[in-house]
Protein backbone atom coordinates (compact mmCIF):
# COMPACT_ATOMS: atom_id res chain seq x y z
CA UNK A 1 0.00 0.00 0.00
CA UNK A 2 0.96 3.40 -0.73
CA UNK A 3 1.84 5.72 2.12
CA UNK A 4 0.49 8.92 1.64
CA UNK A 5 0.40 12.50 3.99
CA UNK A 6 -2.62 14.39 4.62
CA UNK A 7 -3.12 17.96 6.13
CA UNK A 8 -5.29 17.81 9.46
CA UNK A 9 -6.92 20.76 11.26
CA UNK A 10 -8.10 21.50 13.94
CA UNK A 11 -9.68 24.04 16.07
CA UNK A 12 -10.69 24.17 19.68
CA UNK A 13 -12.39 26.85 21.51
CA UNK A 14 -11.30 28.07 24.69
CA UNK A 15 -14.62 27.63 26.69
CA UNK A 16 -13.13 28.24 30.25
CA UNK A 17 -12.65 32.12 29.71
CA UNK A 18 -15.17 33.02 27.39
CA UNK A 19 -19.04 33.54 28.75
CA UNK A 20 -20.68 31.83 26.15
CA UNK A 21 -19.81 28.54 24.71
CA UNK A 22 -18.29 27.99 21.70
CA UNK A 23 -19.38 25.48 19.15
CA UNK A 24 -17.40 22.05 19.82
CA UNK A 25 -13.67 21.16 18.74
CA UNK A 26 -13.75 21.03 14.40
CA UNK A 27 -11.65 18.87 13.11
CA UNK A 28 -10.92 18.68 8.80
CA UNK A 29 -9.09 17.50 6.34
CA UNK A 30 -7.61 18.44 3.32
CA UNK A 31 -4.97 16.63 0.49
CA UNK A 32 -2.64 19.46 1.18
CA UNK A 33 -1.33 22.75 2.73
CA UNK A 34 -2.15 25.13 0.29
CA UNK A 35 -6.31 23.86 0.42
CA UNK A 36 -6.02 24.31 3.74
CA UNK A 37 -4.47 27.32 4.14
CA UNK A 38 -7.06 28.87 1.87
CA UNK A 39 -10.27 27.34 3.18
CA UNK A 40 -9.39 28.69 6.67
CA UNK A 41 -8.43 31.93 5.86
CA UNK A 42 -11.53 31.76 4.00
CA UNK A 43 -13.60 31.61 7.00
CA UNK A 44 -11.95 33.73 9.29
CA UNK A 45 -12.45 36.59 6.89
CA UNK A 46 -15.88 35.33 6.28
CA UNK A 47 -16.27 35.28 10.37
CA UNK A 48 -14.16 38.88 10.17
CA UNK A 49 -11.34 37.55 12.71
CA UNK A 50 -7.78 39.46 12.19
CA UNK A 51 -5.90 37.38 9.66
CA UNK A 52 -2.91 40.23 9.65
CA UNK A 53 -0.90 37.89 11.30
CA UNK A 54 -2.41 34.42 9.48
CA UNK A 55 0.41 33.74 6.68
CA UNK A 56 1.20 30.38 4.45
CA UNK A 57 5.06 31.30 4.62
CA UNK A 58 4.89 31.12 8.20
CA UNK A 59 2.67 28.03 8.65
CA UNK A 60 4.69 26.47 5.77
CA UNK A 61 8.30 26.98 7.43
CA UNK A 62 6.38 25.84 10.58
CA UNK A 63 5.09 22.93 9.23
CA UNK A 64 8.60 21.69 7.73
CA UNK A 65 10.59 22.64 11.24
CA UNK A 66 7.98 20.55 13.45
CA UNK A 67 5.30 18.90 11.22
CA UNK A 68 2.87 21.41 12.75
CA UNK A 69 1.46 24.58 13.05
CA UNK A 70 -0.54 26.22 16.38
CA UNK A 71 -2.21 29.62 16.43
CA UNK A 72 -4.15 31.30 19.28
CA UNK A 73 -6.29 33.78 17.79
CA UNK A 74 -7.23 36.49 20.14
CA UNK A 75 -8.74 39.56 20.56
CA UNK A 76 -8.48 42.07 23.14
CA UNK A 77 -6.15 39.91 25.08
CA UNK A 78 -8.66 36.95 25.10
CA UNK A 79 -7.92 33.81 23.55
CA UNK A 80 -11.06 32.64 21.69
CA UNK A 81 -9.78 29.82 19.93
CA UNK A 82 -6.37 27.61 18.79
CA UNK A 83 -5.81 26.71 15.38
CA UNK A 84 -4.04 24.23 15.06
CA UNK A 85 -2.62 22.49 11.40
CA UNK A 86 -0.36 18.94 11.85
CA UNK A 87 0.64 16.02 8.89
CA UNK A 88 -0.98 12.96 9.39
CA UNK A 89 0.61 10.01 7.58
CA UNK A 90 -2.15 7.54 5.69
CA UNK A 91 -1.40 3.52 5.62
CA UNK A 92 1.93 4.25 7.46
CA UNK A 93 4.41 1.08 6.95
CA UNK A 94 3.69 -1.90 9.33
CA UNK A 95 5.56 -2.43 12.16
CA UNK A 96 6.55 -5.80 12.79
CA UNK A 97 6.75 -5.35 16.55
CA UNK A 98 10.40 -6.10 16.88
CA UNK A 99 9.61 -9.98 16.58
CA UNK A 100 11.68 -12.56 15.30
CA UNK A 101 10.76 -15.48 13.49
CA UNK A 102 9.75 -18.25 15.35
CA UNK A 103 12.29 -21.01 16.15
CA UNK A 104 10.93 -24.22 14.41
Amino acid sequence: MKTSQIIQVEISFNEEKLAFKGSSNSISYYSNLTLAFEALRAALVLNEWEISQFNYTAIYREMRLKDNYVKAVRFQGTTFFVIKISRITINPKLNNFDLSKAPF
